[in-house]
């Protein structure tokens, strides 16, 4: 696979990543308004939401850089 290549796919599964969850807080809020969910426990699972998206988008970063340093040679 080309450099370009990788890196388009790593920019795709990116944007992905970020659109689920997204969609996770979207619901999450609909979630809210339904049940009543309290401020503070609406806003701690909203934060589990955002750390597992920010640590699933590094997991897939890394992942894409071990990758390209197995296949360099480095």
């Amino acid at each position: 696979m080309e450099e370009k290549d990788f890196y388009y796919f790593e920019f795709l599964g990116e944007r992905c990543i970020k659109h689920l969850f997204k969609d996770f807080l979207y619901q999450l809020e609909d979630i809210q308004e339904k049940y009543s969910i309290e401020d503070d426990d609406f806003e701690r699972i909203r934060n589990r939401v955002l750390d597992k998206g920010n640590d699933t988008i590094r997991f897939f970063r890394d992942q894409g850089e071990n990758y390209t340093k197995l296949n360099s040679g480095e």
